[in-house]
């Protein structure tokens, strides 16, 4: 039992928050284990019931994934009277182990499900304990639920003030859309919805590893929402949000996936933002990683073939391009990477890159100014966002492409909410075309599709590109 205590530390943990469960799991969950533990009682009854549906559903979700959940036992904290007893009682009847944490050194408890909780569970996946659907009408009621969502700027200060904005500010609820955008926002929750549901048809698993080495099965959350940030069209991307979405999976654990049973292909746009900008400028590119760490850093790759320090040497590349395109100015970008280097530089790896090539980090920017000259009068304002929100653009092109490919499978009568919410009045006699499209989930500048959709898939993605950039991408299988 110690061992396994110290093994919880190890583990990757998510922080205790409230989840859409479904009146289902809401049932069951009072039914076979909150009642019979007897912590409703007394006053705040509906509060305290509350508190254990959320963290009952915390505790299976993170327990599936090989996760622990994290809560505070500091009863100073808001809400920790309410929640310290119903843990107490979940771990005391055998539903969770926990390795408790020192409030003076700022750890907070970790909880973890045991077997005895994923069995009482064990037919419930994901889509059967948490509210899969997004909502329509993100013009009319900002929700952190709707398919369209404006998020607050994640700017350390007011765009429009320059006031320092709080940490609390920057997580706050999703803001208001701009009315004049609703006839586009409808037609993007159309297309969102109709990926959504296309996706749904089709069962979605990956597999990780306990402590003890033996695969625990989960189901991801693949429901898509378009998310933009600070101004609306400004900065958008397509996410699986939450902490169960399937964009939260590392690469090793994606390639576990199976759809519909069948094995999966990740195919990428190569240096999608960086190719993005050329097309841009109107200067095609050659078939080769466009990072070029090579051209960069000539000295370390005519003497290293050290695989890993070849790769951290492309990560700093990558991490570069990043920052010219997001900053404002070269001195700007010349913090910024020093900052990142600062940060991520434990084994000493990026210092050993810069040295063996003897530059230094503003002597690395310049010459990838020189590296990339077709270009490079758009570094340094901030074009990174624009970039961003066209590579949207393409990625949902193509997810809605691939759900309306196939045959038609059959015509079925227009209920009358379907008709008023999309028609807005009654009309006999309208139908909906139902397809059999070909699952898809988009990870930012990659796709993944069965392994037997891979060829289709590749061309959707290059007609896509080129209907909007009129160049050809490079497109990787990354596995």
């Amino acid at each position: 039992m110690n061992r396994n205590k110290s093994l919880l530390r190890e583990l990757p943990s998510v922080t205790l928050d409230n989840d859409r469960v479904t009146k289902e799991f809401r049932k069951f969950a009072m039914n076979r284990l909150i009642q019979p533990l007897g912590v409703i009682s007394g006053y705040k009854q509906d509060e305290k019931t509350e508190v254990a549906i959320q963290i009952v559903s915390n505790l299976l979700l993170a327990g599936q994934r090989c996760r622990t959940v994290a809560d505070t036992r500091d009863y100073h904290q808001p809400g920790a009277t309410l929640r310290i007893p119903i843990w107490d009682a979940i771990v005391n009847a055998g539903y969770a182990q926990t390795q408790k944490g020192s409030e003076v050194s700022k750890k907070v408890t970790r909880f973890y499900a045991t077997r005895k909780l994923l069995d009482l569970f064990t037919e419930w996946e994901l889509w059967d304990t948490i509210t899969q659907d997004f909502n329509r009408g993100s013009i009319m009621s900002p929700s952190e639920y709707n398919l369209v969502v404006l998020r607050p700027t994640k700017n350390k200060r007011d765009p429009n003030t320059g006031e320092i904005l709080t940490r609390a500010h920057r997580r706050k609820k999703p803001e208001r859309i701009p009315s004049e955008f609703a006839e586009w926002v409808d037609q993007v929750e159309d297309q969102l919805d109709f990926i959504n549901r296309q996706n749904f048809k089709h069962s979605w698993q990956v597999t990780v590893h306990d402590h003890n080495g033996k695969p625990r099965i989960h189901q991801p959350g693949v429901t898509l929402q378009q998310q933009h940030v600070g101004e609306f069209m400004r900065c958008k991307r397509l996410y699986t949000p939450g902490r169960w979405g399937a964009q939260q999976l590392s690469k090793e654990v994606r390639q576990t996936m199976l759809i519909d049973g069948k094995p999966v292909a990740e195919l990428d746009f190569k240096s999608s933002v960086l190719r993005l900008l050329y097309h841009l400028a109107d200067e095609d590119t050659p078939h080769q990683d466009l990072y070029s760490p090579d051209l960069l850093l000539p000295n370390l790759y005519k003497r290293c073939t050290d695989s890993d320090t070849l790769a951290s040497a492309r990560t700093l590349v990558k991490k570069l391009s990043i920052i010219v395109i997001n900053t404002k100015s070269q001195i700007a970008a010349f913090k910024a990477l020093e900052k990142w280097i600062s940060e991520n530089n434990q084994s000493g790896i990026y210092d050993l890159i810069l040295g063996r090539e003897g530059i230094s980090t503003e002597q690395f920017v310049q010459s990838f100014i020189q590296v990339h000259r077709p270009i490079s009068r758009y570094f340094f304002r901030s074009i990174g966002q624009y970039l961003i929100s066209l590579e949207s653009t393409i990625m949902q092109n193509i997810c809605l492409k691939l759900a309306v490919s196939g045959e038609p499978c059959f015509l079925r009568p227009m209920n009358e909410d379907e008709q008023k919410e999309r028609m807005g009045k009654l009309i006999p006699g309208l139908t909906i075309v139902e397809y059999d499209g070909i699952p898809v989930l988009p990870i930012h500048d990659a796709i993944v599709v069965k392994t037997i959709d891979t060829d289709f898939a590749e061309y959707v993605m290059a007609e896509e590109y080129r209907g909007l950039m009129f160049y050809n991408p490079v497109i990787e299988r990354e596995f």
